[in-house]
């Protein structure tokens, strides 16, 4: 077996294998299936051999995920949909593998177009989080937030203060809204409303467009009803009100959009998972963008930065958060940076922190 195949072959044992995906049993299974495939050199690995080049950030085996899932969901895979419960699919996982392995080899060309689009996984269920971290930038500034979002996909968070979030010792966010989020016991929080809310994304995707929000649906694993629920009625709150999302390298575009200060309000820049996708000059020019402007920030103009991101030394985490993110806020003037909250990489559970 050649290291090529082999290095390929991992990268989808590995999927299988993280905390993440144990929530999917059947992709999880899918996945398994899929590495053995590779290594019998079979349609799995015809598929995506010429990939091997890729960084492992751009998830290559959750994008054969939604390129598969999409032909599901569009009606052009009938035998594999007796086990997607995400168009009624009761069939048990176990029974998956052969039908997925012919499409592979039957809708070869297809599912070849669709690998070269990134995965766009536009989490709403992330908006719990994010808002417990700008309602502790509100209350630690007393004023009203300017979001500005990188990676922000379809721009779907971007709508946050438009959703309704309920919880044991608290709510918020318009009662009529049919997004419905879960708070975290001990969490009351009360941010202001945004001045603006924008994002920017290399590959932004248009939610007006059918298309798009097919591969928006595409992203949100089969056996997840729930959370292709909450994406579903996160599209009907956008199409009454269309996030602003520009196409641009999020260094870029932060440097333009901080470059003035904005008094009377605390600009925040938000990222979720999105630190895996940037390359190291990338990552360096974000934070030296971010950075910069933090140096130039007052009280009436302060600056914060809201990012959900998984730990950098993950062996260092407390046994309850296991698997799970990190919330953090760094706030100017000062540059201190704080742990929130720990949570899970879709937005559930939230642990607050002290």
């Amino acid at each position: 077996m050649s290291e090529a195949v082999e290095e390929m072959a991992g990268r989808f044992d590995h999927q299988a294998e993280t905390t993440v995906q144990r929530t999917s049993p059947l992709y999880e299974s899918l996945l398994r299936h899929c590495a053995r495939d590779i290594r019998e050199q079979g349609p799995t690995w015809q598929l995506v051999q010429d990939r091997t080049a890729e960084p492992s950030g751009d998830v290559l085996p959750l994008r054969l995920m939604a390129a598969v899932h999409r032909l599901v969901l569009a009606g052009e895979a009938p035998d594999l949909a007796r086990c997607y419960p995400s168009v009624g699919g009761r069939g048990p996982h176990s029974e998956a593998w052969q039908p997925f392995r012919s499409l592979l080899e039957d809708r070869a060309d297809d599912l070849r177009r669709l690998l070269d689009r990134p995965l766009q996984t536009n989490e709403v269920g992330r908006c719990t989080p994010l808002l417990v971290g700008l309602a502790l930038v509100s209350d630690s500034t007393g004023l009203p937030p300017t979001v500005l979002e990188i990676g922000a996909s379809g721009g779907l968070n971007l709508n946050w203060h438009r959703y309704r979030y309920e919880g044991p010792d608290g709510q918020w966010g318009p009662a009529d809204s049919p997004v419905r989020l879960t708070l975290p016991a001990g969490s009351t929080p009360s941010p202001s409303p945004p001045v603006e809310s924008r994002g920017c994304d290399q590959a932004p995707l248009d939610v007006r467009d059918a298309d798009d929000r097919l591969w928006l649906r595409s992203c949100v694993w089969a056996d997840q009803t729930d959370r292709l629920a909450l994406l579903d009625a996160a599209l009907e709150v956008a199409a009454a009100h269309p996030p602003a999302v520009d196409a641009s390298d999020a260094a870029t575009w932060l440097a333009d959009r901080l470059a003035e200060p904005r008094p009377g309000s605390v600009t925040v820049v938000v990222q979720t998972i999105v630190h895996q996708y940037l390359g190291t000059q990338q990552a360096d020019d974000l934070a030296a963008a971010v950075e910069g402007a933090g140096t130039a920030a007052t009280p009436e103009a302060p600056l914060a930065w809201l990012r959900m991101e998984p730990p950098d030394d993950p062996g260092a985490l407390p046994a309850a958060a296991e698997g799970l993110a990190e919330l953090r806020v760094r706030l100017w003037p000062g540059g201190n940076d704080r742990l929130i909250a720990y949570t899970g990489y879709h937005g559930r559970p939230v642990r607050l922190l002290p």
